[in-house]
């Protein structure tokens, strides 16, 4: 029998492995976008208009392989949570885009693995060893390579990048909390449905308070005036719709097939797919210390990722006897 699970469990491995570094692709490609938009159109116009494609794209695909009741979620108050702290933190992500480079905008928000470390052992009461807060402690050595020269540790970008880590690094906690029941194309309905419903909000608010654009291009990037799209823009924005649909559920789908033991080093694709796509589109050079920075947060990261992975198979094992 074990001859027979095992080369499907590669398969499925191997399958997860793949949705994700393909998710991330299209979402690095979909970030140059938003961050080519963020000069003459609002955030909150962009996400809603990007969020209502995909929802729609999703949900048709939903009702044509299952029916209505595929729309169910066994979870909603859970990822409708999940849903809110993802907003605020792709929020604070975009809006950091104006105000440093690509590269910087990632390697801060790359802390978001480090703080989850952190918030499980205040809220999920883990043990966390010597070598794992000497991880912790190197990886915030890292964002001081990235930030310390030249002054960005000052810059309104910076603190936008690091509001992203902390409240993407909760959304990661809540996810702790939610099992397998929902499928993936649920996960990403649900997570469209609130960024939609999120930004329409966020604009009304924008309206009723009369907030007006001044000399920050982060937060003109937020309270911009609506404005009617047309031509390339428009079809842009129609593509990363799709992109977005195809991306939540490629990510979703990676986690749900696969161990996220097996499937969470290849979030770090994204850091390279960034990097590139930002000297295409913008002709952006990251500075040494950004990529030094880069390469100490990732290592980090990823021994953390190693200490929790080798604790939880040895668990198994122990387990298993």
């Amino acid at each position: 029998m074990s001859t027979e699970i095992a080369p499907t469990q590669a398969y499925h491995n191997k399958q997860g492995m793949l949705s994700l570094s393909f998710s991330l692709f299209l979402f690095s490609f979909q970030d140059m976008v938003i961050k080519s938009f963020s000069d003459d159109y609002s955030v909150l116009q962009i996400v809603f208009i990007r969020s209502l494609v995909a929802l729609l794209i999703l949900c048709s695909f939903a009702i044509v392989v299952g029916g209505v009741n595929a729309l169910l979620a066994r979870q909603p108050a859970l990822l409708l949570i999940k849903g809110v702290i993802y907003f605020f933190a792709f929020t604070f992500y975009y809006m950091a885009f104006p105000l440093l480079p690509v590269a910087d905008v990632v390697a801060v928000t790359f802390l978001a693995p480090i703080i989850v470390t952190l918030l499980s052992i205040v809220f999920l009461k883990e043990y966390v060893s010597f070598k794992r807060w000497l991880a912790v402690l190197t990886g915030f050595l890292g964002v001081l390579f990235v930030v310390g020269p030249e002054g960005k540790i000052y810059n309104f970008g910076t603190f936008l990048a690091l509001a992203c880590a902390f409240t993407y690094a909760s959304g990661s906690v809540i996810t702790r909390f939610i099992t397998r029941g929902d499928q993936p194309l649920i996960i990403a309905i649900y997570s469209m449905l609130v960024l939609m419903l999120m930004s329409g909000a966020g604009y009304l608010i924008v309206l009723g308070l009369e907030l007006k654009t001044g000399v920050n291009p982060a937060l003109n990037f937020l309270v911009r005036d609506w404005v009617r799209l047309e031509g390339r823009d428009m079809g842009l924005l129609l593509l990363i719709g799709c992109i977005a649909s195809a991306g939540f559920y490629l990510h979703n789908r990676a986690y749900l097939i696969a161990p996220a033991s097996q499937v969470t080093p290849f979030e770090y694709t994204y850091v390279f797919y960034s990097v590139f796509m930002a000297y295409l589109f913008f002709s952006e050079v990251p500075a040494s210390t950004t990529l030094l920075g880069l390469i100490t947060l990732v290592s980090s990261s990823l021994y953390i990722w190693y200490q929790g992975s080798g604790r939880a198979h040895s668990g198994k094992r122990t387990q298993a006897r």
